[in-house]
């Protein structure tokens, strides 16, 4: 099965889809509990436009990975991309909860603060998420972006122009 999975992202690298799926195929049936192969699986069908088997992997994942696997930030990003921001959430909530020391926990931060403010929801966890990514990397725009939009989702024009003149 890893091998199977190692030779798919050997596919994947030079473009070859078709034959990526296939070893990702084989790969999950020979090991039906390799994680990394099966989010990759649910990123291509993703990426080739099968939201259905995408979401059934990802289902997969979410039933059978502990609450607190490194893989749920990517889980997260992925229901994203499937316009599926709830249960993006509650996949940056499992991990943000289990990963405070982890390098990407800024960026996490930011993506759940961005996709609260978006949806108008949570504007002061989304606030509190927005200055905690900024506290960890003070000199990335992106989330002075997102501290500026969610400002304004909470009717603070001046906190807002602040936030996105520091962007």
């Amino acid at each position: 099965a890893d091998y199977f999975y190692a030779r798919s992202r050997l596919h994947l690298t030079m473009r070859q889809t078709g034959p990526a799926l296939a070893d990702l195929n084989e790969s999950l049936r020979l090991d039906p509990m390799l994680a990394e192969a099966r989010l990759r699986r649910a990123q291509l069908h993703a990426t080739l436009s099968n939201r259905r088997d995408a979401q059934a992997d990802l289902m997969h994942l979410d039933a059978s990975l502990p609450e607190s696997s490194g893989l749920r930030a990517d889980m997260a990003q992925l229901h994203l991309g499937l316009g599926q921001a709830t249960e993006a959430l509650r996949q940056f909530d499992f991990w943000v909860t289990t990963h405070q020391k982890d390098v990407r926990l800024a960026d996490a931060l930011n993506s759940r603060c961005w996709t609260r403010a978006r949806l108008n929801i949570e504007l002061p966890l989304a606030l509190r998420d927005c200055q905690r990514a900024i506290d960890l990397v003070d000199t990335s725009a992106a989330y002075r972006d997102s501290l500026g939009w969610t400002y304004l989702r909470m009717g603070d024009a001046a906190r807002a122009k602040k936030a996105f003149d520091g962007a």
